[in-house]
């Protein structure tokens, strides 16, 4: 998952993309990004090293993938 990091920082309209582990639950993982626009984040979502990953998180996880929640910024 690492590998993913210069990745996708390096993509345009990247603005964060930090990768965190759980202190509780060593097998979760949590990754914060942050793009300029939806088109950006598009463009992320559509790169095939991600999707690449998806693909093996489907088979590699407990639940069957990974979960996508998209944040907005309030303050």
């Amino acid at each position: 998952m690492t590998k993913l990091i210069p990745q996708t920082r390096a993509e345009p309209g990247c603005l964060q993309y930090d990768f965190h582990q759980s202190h509780n639950d060593e097998n979760l993982f949590v990754f914060f990004e942050n793009f300029k626009d939806q088109a950006a984040f598009d463009f992320h979502a559509n790169a095939p090293y991600i999707k690449e990953f998806l693909t093996a998180m489907e088979t590699m996880t407990r639940d069957g993938g990974v979960k996508v929640d998209i944040l907005h910024h309030i303050a």
